[in-house]
């Protein structure tokens, strides 16, 4: 999947954040940290119900421990 990902606002010009990019009904999400192939190399690629289902257990604490 090759779509153009976009940095959080709050990442300013370091380059150690995650990005996120929507294409062809999938969320593409990348460490921004690897280099461009490895980076794309380990694109992890979901549906937008997969991705709602882990923000809404992220919003509820389920993984505060790993933190």
């Amino acid at each position: 999947m090759h779509a153009e990902h976009a940095k959080p606002l709050a990442s300013g010009s370091t380059g150690n954040c995650i990005t996120i990019a929507a294409r062809g009904g999938y969320i593409s999400i990348q460490d921004d940290k690897l280099p461009g192939e490895e980076r794309r190399a380990r694109t992890q690629v979901y549906t937008p119900a997969e991705l709602a289902a882990f923000v809404a257990d992220a919003k509820a604490g389920r993984y505060d421990h790993l933190i």
